[in-house]
């Protein structure tokens, strides 16, 4: 069964959304009584409301996406995988996202340190202030980079896992990677032998931080022949206007 996890998501931001929005007329009836924090405290729940408001909508179109595909048939390809395959899988998978968390973390250790030691070199005062946050920044990239998926290994259940390629994404099991989204496309999609058989698929977004891309690779069940995978990868590619 094809878990829907976007349904969940957009009903939280939806919860939250509409708790925000209440605390608002709260506030402003209130305020008298809460004084000088009162601005701030209307001004954050008016923020946060919007904020929300905004993952409600994006997380219930995702999640509408997944429910008509399915619902329609309207995919071109649901895989299965039993828990034995899923899990070597996911220590391949983890094996090119230990390289790219490594490259990122050097990246942008490299530019952190540079910058912030500029500021302790030529800065008058708050040297040490500087320092420390220099440290601390790197502490997060690494956190971000190692800790934490290295948790995520550790209490990850082995399950069975169901992979659903839409036009305009991919649910990889419980996530869900598309690029129906203003900014958003796919960038290419093919059939790469190494270093294991897999769909690799790379689209392009943009976020807080600018331009970015990020490749998923899509495993390949030993039932499904090669022949109709290509086929996959070409209607994929074709509907997303990239040619060749």
């Amino acid at each position: 069964m094809v878990k829907n996890r976007q349904k969940t998501i957009y009903r939280v931001f939806l919860i939250l959304t509409l708790v925000f929005a209440v605390m608002m007329p709260v506030i402003i009836s209130m305020f008298d009584i809460l004084g000088d924090s009162a601005p701030p405290l209307l001004f954050m729940s008016f923020f946060l409301a919007i904020v929300c408001l905004i993952c409600t909508l994006i997380f219930r179109k995702r999640s509408r996406s997944i429910e008509h595909a399915l619902k329609d048939k309207n995919y071109l390809a649901q895989w299965h995988f039993s828990p034995e395959k899923w899990k070597a899988f996911m220590e391949k998978d983890d094996q090119f996202r230990t390289g790219e968390r490594t490259l990122a973390f050097t990246v942008l250790s490299v530019l952190t340190v540079i910058i912030f030691m500029m500021f302790v070199i030529f800065a008058e005062e708050g040297k040490l202030a500087m320092f420390l946050t220099m440290l601390g920044l790197i502490v997060l990239y690494a956190l971000a980079a190692f800790i934490v998926p290295y948790f995520i290994r550790r209490f990850r259940k082995d399950e069975a896992a169901t992979v659903l390629i839409l036009s305009k994404g991919v649910l990889l099991n419980k996530q869900y990677h598309s690029w129906d989204l203003p900014l958003s496309k796919l960038a290419s999609a093919s059939f790469e032998k190494k270093p294991y058989e897999h769909v690799q698929i790379t689209y392009e977004f943009v976020d807080r931080t600018g331009p970015r891309s990020y490749t998923i690779n899509i495993p390949i069940p030993e039932d499904v022949e090669i022949k109709v995978v290509q086929g996959v990868v070409e209607t994929l590619n074709r509907v997303n206007g990239i040619n060749g």
